[in-house]
């Protein structure tokens, strides 16, 4: 099993002060999770840079090098949900093709994977809207307009 983090820095966002903030919530998040640690598994993280929100994962450079090494038995973990994804269905739409690929996924500021159990579908729903709505709030107060 490999763990896949991924970070993404926003166009708006200087690079040198969000990779350690994520980088910090994605390793304490593994390593209160020790089960995703204890089978020896590897961490390679995805960093990048410089990117819109609204660029779908296949679209953005790394990203799309995470959905090619991605294996059975292999988990994606990311710092938040808006880090990750465009929009509430894409993350669905994404995180429904992993369960179905046998690939685990965990959002470390929510502290849990998405694909467990029979409540998952409605919290990841609920998670993406949030995530969504705190990315147009932060937009908002730093004056970006959708599409920046």
């Amino acid at each position: 099993m490999t763990i896949r983090a991924y970070i993404r820095h926003s166009m708006a966002s200087p690079s040198a002060n969000v990779q350690p903030s994520q980088q910090g919530v994605i390793t304490k998040y593994l390593e209160s999770e020790g089960k995703l640690l204890a089978a020896g598994a590897e961490v390679v993280f995805y960093v990048d840079e410089n990117t819109p929100r609204i660029a779908p994962l296949s679209d953005r450079s790394i990203a799309s090098q995470l959905l090619v090494d991605l294996k059975p038995g292999d988990a994606v973990v990311t710092a938040s949900l808006d880090r990750l994804f465009v929009s509430p269905a894409d993350a669905l739409e994404q995180g429904s093709e992993w369960k179905e690929r046998g690939i685990d996924f965990h959002i470390a500021d929510m502290g849990r994977s998405f694909n467990n159990d029979a409540l998952t579908p409605m919290f990841f729903a609920v998670a993406a809207g949030a995530s969504e709505l705190e990315e147009a709030l932060e937009d908002a107060e730093e004056g970006i307009t959708n599409g920046s």
